[in-house]
Protein backbone atom coordinates (compact mmCIF):
# COMPACT_ATOMS: atom_id res chain seq x y z
CA UNK A 1 0.00 0.00 0.00
CA UNK A 2 1.21 3.62 -1.09
CA UNK A 3 -0.40 6.97 -0.12
CA UNK A 4 0.33 9.67 -2.49
CA UNK A 5 -0.92 13.57 -1.43
CA UNK A 6 -1.70 15.78 -4.98
CA UNK A 7 -1.65 18.67 -2.64
CA UNK A 8 -1.11 19.98 0.99
CA UNK A 9 -4.38 21.05 2.83
CA UNK A 10 -5.30 24.71 1.83
CA UNK A 11 -5.77 25.61 4.94
CA UNK A 12 -4.71 24.76 8.78
CA UNK A 13 -7.38 23.53 11.39
CA UNK A 14 -6.71 26.38 13.65
CA UNK A 15 -6.39 29.73 12.85
CA UNK A 16 -2.88 31.79 13.76
CA UNK A 17 -5.29 34.67 15.25
CA UNK A 18 -6.89 31.92 17.93
CA UNK A 19 -3.86 30.26 18.17
CA UNK A 20 -2.07 33.79 19.57
CA UNK A 21 -5.24 34.72 21.62
CA UNK A 22 -5.38 31.17 23.14
CA UNK A 23 -1.45 31.81 23.64
CA UNK A 24 -2.55 35.62 24.56
CA UNK A 25 0.60 37.08 21.84
CA UNK A 26 -0.37 40.61 20.73
CA UNK A 27 1.86 41.85 17.87
CA UNK A 28 3.36 39.94 14.83
CA UNK A 29 6.68 39.27 15.77
CA UNK A 30 5.90 35.38 16.44
CA UNK A 31 4.08 34.70 13.74
CA UNK A 32 6.07 32.88 11.34
CA UNK A 33 7.29 30.79 14.26
CA UNK A 34 3.55 30.00 15.47
CA UNK A 35 2.37 29.22 11.80
CA UNK A 36 5.38 26.49 11.70
CA UNK A 37 4.33 24.92 14.93
CA UNK A 38 0.38 24.82 13.75
CA UNK A 39 1.51 23.11 10.68
CA UNK A 40 4.02 20.71 12.28
CA UNK A 41 1.45 19.99 14.76
CA UNK A 42 -1.31 19.18 12.50
CA UNK A 43 1.17 16.45 10.88
CA UNK A 44 2.35 15.11 14.14
CA UNK A 45 -1.75 14.48 15.40
CA UNK A 46 -2.91 13.17 11.66
CA UNK A 47 -0.26 10.92 11.97
CA UNK A 48 -0.65 9.99 15.58
CA UNK A 49 -4.45 8.94 14.27
CA UNK A 50 -4.48 7.72 11.27
CA UNK A 51 -6.72 11.08 10.22
CA UNK A 52 -6.84 13.73 7.58
CA UNK A 53 -8.13 16.90 9.21
CA UNK A 54 -8.70 19.30 6.15
CA UNK A 55 -10.06 17.80 2.85
CA UNK A 56 -7.87 17.14 0.02
CA UNK A 57 -7.16 14.49 -2.78
CA UNK A 58 -5.35 11.44 -2.02
CA UNK A 59 -3.99 8.88 -4.48
CA UNK A 60 -4.37 5.08 -2.69
CA UNK A 61 -1.92 2.72 -4.12
CA UNK A 62 -2.66 -1.20 -3.69
CA UNK A 63 -0.90 -4.43 -4.86
CA UNK A 64 -3.87 -5.63 -5.08
CA UNK A 65 -7.41 -6.00 -3.45
CA UNK A 66 -6.39 -7.61 -0.65
CA UNK A 67 -2.72 -6.65 1.27
CA UNK A 68 -0.39 -9.55 2.05
CA UNK A 69 -1.60 -12.39 -0.32
CA UNK A 70 0.45 -13.99 -3.17
CA UNK A 71 0.86 -12.65 -6.64
CA UNK A 72 -0.98 -13.98 -9.38
CA UNK A 73 -1.06 -11.87 -12.98
CA UNK A 74 -4.42 -11.14 -13.90
CA UNK A 75 -5.58 -13.04 -10.45
CA UNK A 76 -7.50 -11.48 -7.47
CA UNK A 77 -5.90 -12.92 -4.58
CA UNK A 78 -8.82 -12.72 -1.92
CA UNK A 79 -8.82 -14.38 1.68
CA UNK A 80 -12.21 -14.68 2.70
CA UNK A 81 -11.08 -13.73 6.49
CA UNK A 82 -10.59 -10.41 8.03
CA UNK A 83 -6.60 -9.30 7.72
CA UNK A 84 -5.81 -9.69 11.57
CA UNK A 85 -4.05 -6.96 13.35
CA UNK A 86 -0.71 -6.10 11.84
CA UNK A 87 -1.25 -6.19 8.38
CA UNK A 88 -3.49 -5.40 5.31
CA UNK A 89 -6.82 -3.78 4.71
CA UNK A 90 -9.80 -5.45 6.46
CA UNK A 91 -12.47 -6.65 3.99
CA UNK A 92 -14.30 -9.66 2.86
CA UNK A 93 -14.71 -10.72 -0.83
CA UNK A 94 -17.25 -8.38 -1.44
CA UNK A 95 -16.18 -5.10 0.76
CA UNK A 96 -13.02 -3.45 1.43
CA UNK A 97 -12.17 -0.82 4.44
CA UNK A 98 -9.95 1.86 3.58
CA UNK A 99 -7.42 2.80 5.19
CA UNK A 100 -7.78 6.60 5.38
CA UNK A 101 -10.15 8.48 7.83
CA UNK A 102 -12.09 9.99 7.25
CA UNK A 103 -13.25 9.99 3.77
CA UNK A 104 -15.78 11.99 2.09
CA UNK A 105 -16.24 10.14 -1.39
CA UNK A 106 -14.18 8.19 -4.18
CA UNK A 107 -12.97 10.41 -7.39
CA UNK A 108 -12.21 6.99 -9.65
CA UNK A 109 -10.91 3.65 -8.94
CA UNK A 110 -8.24 2.78 -11.98
CA UNK A 111 -6.14 -0.21 -12.55
CA UNK A 112 -2.84 -0.40 -14.34
CA UNK A 113 -2.61 -2.36 -17.55
CA UNK A 114 0.58 -4.29 -18.35
CA UNK A 115 1.90 -1.20 -20.45
CA UNK A 116 1.14 0.74 -17.96
CA UNK A 117 -1.52 2.30 -18.92
CA UNK A 118 -4.52 3.51 -16.76
CA UNK A 119 -8.48 1.72 -16.57
CA UNK A 120 -10.74 3.55 -15.32
CA UNK A 121 -13.43 1.00 -13.30
CA UNK A 122 -17.09 2.42 -13.54
CA UNK A 123 -18.64 4.15 -10.60
CA UNK A 124 -21.78 1.56 -11.22
CA UNK A 125 -20.23 -1.70 -10.23
CA UNK A 126 -19.78 -0.64 -6.68
CA UNK A 127 -20.90 1.27 -3.36
CA UNK A 128 -19.59 3.52 -1.33
CA UNK A 129 -20.27 4.45 2.33
CA UNK A 130 -17.95 7.80 3.40
CA UNK A 131 -17.20 8.93 7.23
CA UNK A 132 -14.70 7.54 9.74
CA UNK A 133 -15.10 3.92 8.77
CA UNK A 134 -15.15 4.18 5.08
CA UNK A 135 -15.82 1.12 3.24
CA UNK A 136 -16.20 0.27 -0.61
CA UNK A 137 -18.34 -2.66 -1.63
CA UNK A 138 -19.12 -4.33 -4.53
CA UNK A 139 -22.57 -4.22 -6.02
CA UNK A 140 -24.63 -7.64 -6.73
CA UNK A 141 -23.40 -9.59 -9.54
CA UNK A 142 -19.93 -7.88 -9.68
CA UNK A 143 -16.28 -9.11 -9.13
CA UNK A 144 -12.96 -6.69 -8.81
CA UNK A 145 -11.13 -5.79 -11.80
CA UNK A 146 -7.73 -8.30 -12.61
CA UNK A 147 -5.22 -6.70 -11.40
CA UNK A 148 -1.64 -6.92 -13.65
CA UNK A 149 1.20 -5.24 -12.08
CA UNK A 150 2.90 -6.61 -8.92
CA UNK A 151 3.58 -3.53 -7.27
CA UNK A 152 0.73 -0.26 -6.86
CA UNK A 153 -1.70 -1.93 -9.63
CA UNK A 154 -4.86 -0.09 -8.53
CA UNK A 155 -5.28 3.19 -8.25
CA UNK A 156 -7.82 4.83 -6.13
CA UNK A 157 -8.03 8.43 -5.83
CA UNK A 158 -10.49 9.97 -3.00
CA UNK A 159 -11.17 13.32 -1.19
CA UNK A 160 -9.94 12.54 2.37
CA UNK A 161 -10.61 14.76 5.32
CA UNK A 162 -13.40 16.58 7.42
CA UNK A 163 -14.11 19.40 5.15
CA UNK A 164 -12.04 21.86 3.41
CA UNK A 165 -12.47 24.66 6.43
CA UNK A 166 -11.33 24.98 9.67
CA UNK A 167 -14.46 25.22 11.03
CA UNK A 168 -15.44 21.36 9.72
CA UNK A 169 -12.79 19.95 11.99
CA UNK A 170 -14.22 18.85 15.38
CA UNK A 171 -14.25 20.81 18.18
CA UNK A 172 -11.99 18.38 20.22
CA UNK A 173 -9.03 18.00 17.50
CA UNK A 174 -9.04 21.67 17.56
CA UNK A 175 -8.78 21.76 20.74
CA UNK A 176 -5.82 19.04 20.71
CA UNK A 177 -3.92 20.97 18.50
CA UNK A 178 -4.10 24.01 20.40
CA UNK A 179 -2.60 22.27 23.04
CA UNK A 180 -0.11 21.05 21.62
CA UNK A 181 1.02 24.00 19.95
CA UNK A 182 0.79 25.89 23.26
CA UNK A 183 3.04 23.19 25.20
CA UNK A 184 5.68 23.22 22.36
CA UNK A 185 5.97 27.15 22.66
CA UNK A 186 6.29 27.01 26.30
CA UNK A 187 8.86 23.88 26.53
CA UNK A 188 11.18 25.40 23.28
CA UNK A 189 14.53 24.75 24.12
CA UNK A 190 14.10 22.22 25.91
CA UNK A 191 15.22 18.81 24.96
CA UNK A 192 13.66 17.26 21.64
CA UNK A 193 10.86 15.05 22.46
CA UNK A 194 10.09 12.16 19.66
CA UNK A 195 6.70 13.09 18.12
CA UNK A 196 4.79 10.49 20.70
CA UNK A 197 6.26 11.48 23.82
CA UNK A 198 5.30 14.98 22.90
CA UNK A 199 1.70 14.46 22.04
CA UNK A 200 1.50 12.41 25.57
CA UNK A 201 3.17 14.76 27.51
CA UNK A 202 1.21 17.76 25.91
CA UNK A 203 -1.58 16.04 26.81
CA UNK A 204 -3.25 16.22 23.28
CA UNK A 205 -3.02 12.56 22.94
CA UNK A 206 -5.84 11.91 25.69
CA UNK A 207 -7.77 14.33 23.77
CA UNK A 208 -7.90 12.88 20.79
CA UNK A 209 -8.16 9.43 22.16
CA UNK A 210 -11.78 8.62 20.89
CA UNK A 211 -10.14 8.48 17.39
CA UNK A 212 -7.73 6.12 18.06
CA UNK A 213 -8.36 2.78 15.49
CA UNK A 214 -8.38 -0.29 17.67
CA UNK A 215 -7.16 -3.59 15.55
CA UNK A 216 -8.90 -6.34 16.50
Amino acid sequence: MRIEYQSKPAVEPILLDECKEHLRIDGPHEDSYLDALITSSRAALEASTGLHFISRPVNLYLDNWRLNVPFVPGRIGFREHVVPAGGGIAGTANHLVLPLRPIAGITSISVFNTDESLTVWPAENYTFSPGLEPVLRLRTGVSWPNVFLQSDGIKITVDAGFGPSWNDVPDDIRHALLTLVAYQYYHRGDTALASESLLRQSGAKGLVSAYRQVRV
